[in-house]
């Protein structure tokens, strides 16, 4: 009966045992298992990321043909724009060109020219309020201000010894006065700027020759501009 009772605890035990080393052996195969899936996600997810790259590479190719393509648009407008900024110079050139043709053709056919048709001619009626910046511009401002009666511009287009005289002058005139001290400019059909010259020292005007006899050092800051009213007509200064 006591050896049934051992042989039966030894059974037990081995039993035991070997429950113990089942669930171990599960628990590993399990963590194995886990293990496995795991890096078959990974694996998977690798696989999906690799099989992307052909894909990044040609939108990353996109990305750069526009960038390159939005540069040379930028270049493109740069360049319209140049050219439209050349545009009005190259309209004057031809249209001085025209005008030298013109000239030539009537010479050759002995024909008197008009003034209209000389170079620089400025009609009254493209006279505008072109400002100061240049003589030539402060001449066509002169110009319109007298053909729109803006008779406080006038002073505005002359030196300041001058302006100053005028503007005394004007203030004591009386608008029919003005309007009449003005009618030589007010009747011409147009002007042509027929010479230029740097104005002596003390903006007092004389001759060329005069200038030399005097040794007068010429004024960087003020020029003498001639014009004329008529073909062949007298330079005024």
């Amino acid at each position: 009966m006591a050896v049934l009772k051992v042989i039966g605890v030894g059974f037990l035990a081995v039993a035991l045992v070997a429950l113990v080393f089942q669930r171990n052996a599960i628990s590993r195969v399990r963590q194995e298992n886990e293990s496995l899936r795991q890096q078959n996600e990974e694996g998977a997810r690798l696989a999906s990321e690799n099989g992307g790259i052909p894909q990044l590479r040609v939108e990353n190719q996109e990305v750069e043909a526009l960038k390159a393509a939005h540069q040379d648009l930028l270049k493109l407008r740069n360049e319209v724009r140049q050219l439209r900024d050349h545009f009005p110079q190259v309209a004057k050139l031809r249209q001085e060109n025209q005008r030298i043709e013109s000239e030539i053709k009537m010479l050759s056919e002995g024909k008197p020219l008009r003034l209209a048709q000389m170079v620089d001619y400025v009609a009254k009626e493209t006279w505008s309020n072109a400002g100061f910046t240049t003589p030539e511009a402060a001449l066509q401002t002169f110009f319109w201000a007298i053909r729109e009666g803006q008779f406080n511009r006038i002073p505005e287009c002359f030196s300041p010894q001058t302006r100053q005289k005028l503007e005394l002058g004007f203030v004591q005139a009386s608008e029919e006065e003005k309007k009449k001290s003005l009618e030589g400019f007010t009747n011409m059909g147009g002007y042509r700027v027929a010479e230029t010259e740097q104005a002596p020292q003390g903006n007092e005007y004389v001759t060329a020759a005069q200038r030399a006899s005097r040794d007068t050092p010429p004024d960087e800051n003020n020029v003498i501009v001639g014009i004329q009213a008529a073909a062949g007509g007298a330079v005024m200064k």
